[in-house]
């Protein structure tokens, strides 16, 4: 499997990703072209202190490509956009936007050489781009130093901890074969292996955060169902905070029941979702678990979601 999409959107969604794509990142060869689209409804839920409930949905597309490339090394172009559409009386529940934009350079022309850096610009916020502050800025660069040892350090503005601050980490990939991925590091662990009667186990944690555990049954290879664990949350500068450095969340976690299929083997896969988000909140402060300035309860809520991916 190719080099799929640059470090930076990877870290941006990495508990999201699906094994091949999270694989890829560890194997040399030119990017291919990629597209992805993801959209989940909600049913309405209940929310601490108010007799209206809140509506939600939520939808994101990303693309990248390769614009220049001689064969040892490339350069790439991503996009990203998405909204967290929240419909209620309160001051702080309104629709959240993320806009950003990646740019990428990365050598890949010698065994065990990979070497990137990727840079992003963008604006996560009920209003996006209104001000420098409700922008985000991000960097990354990563080092291959041999067959199993990576090295990366990663810049950003909006994280949910250490906001702000150069993070180094390393991965170690442990195994890499068709039937089982292990790569164990800092931030990331991640373990997926396919037995030969078509179960399928799944880890993913981009820590300390971030995490899914899935389980499934595959009768071919991208055709099957699953059964997921997973926590999420998600960060955005709201205009009318009091203070720069502090952020909204949105946390759940959720229980998914998904089908799987391909439209085109390794060219166009869909994912429909079904299931219950519980342990659900908005929150404002400087990072994930920080001193809270408010904090929303919102009720348990099932819903449904449908994905579609692309890579040519």
């Amino acid at each position: 499997m190719k080099f799929v999409f640059s470090l930076l959107v990877l870290l941006a969604a990495l508990a999201r990703a699906h094994a091949q794509d999270f694989a890829a990142l560890f194997r040399p060869g030119a990017s291919p072209k990629s597209f992805s689209f993801e959209e989940s409804f909600y049913a309405p839920a209940k929310v601490s202190g108010s007799d209206r409930e809140l509506q939600q949905r939520q939808w994101r597309v990303r693309a990248g490509a390769p614009v220049w490339s001689n064969g040892k090394q490339e350069v790439t172009v991503a996009a990203e956009a998405g909204d967290l559409v929240l419909h209620h009386p309160s001051a702080a529940l309104h629709p959240y936007r993320t806009v950003q934009g990646t740019m990428a350079w990365r050598y890949y022309g010698q065994n065990d050489k990979v070497r990137s850096v990727n840079v992003s610009y963008g604006s996560a916020s009920d209003r996006p781009f209104a001000r420098s502050a409700n922008n985000t800025q991000s960097a990354n660069y990563l080092h291959q130093f041999n067959a199993k040892w990576w090295g990366v350090v990663n810049y950003s503005n909006n994280r949910n901890f250490a906001n702000g601050v150069p993070i180094p980490g390393f991965f170690y990939a442990a195994k890499m074969t068709r039937e089982e991925t292990l790569l164990l590091g800092l931030p990331v662990i991640f373990w997926r292996k396919r037995y030969a009667s078509g179960f399928d186990l799944q880890t993913v944690a981009f820590l300390p955060w971030n995490y899914r555990f899935q389980t499934g049954y595959y009768w071919d290879p991208f055709t099957g169902v699953t059964l997921g664990f997973e926590h999420q949350p998600q960060q955005y500068f709201r205009e009318d905070r009091e203070h720069t450095r502090e952020r909204f969340f949105y946390r759940e976690q959720k229980i998914i029941l998904a089908l799987n299929g391909a439209v085109i083997p390794r060219v166009l896969q869909w994912r429909l979702e079904v299931g219950r988000a519980f342990n659900r909140s908005f929150f404002e402060a400087e990072n994930f678990s920080s001193k809270k300035r408010f904090d929303i309860p919102v009720g348990d809520a099932n819903f449904a979601a449908v994905q579609l991916t692309s890579m040519f």
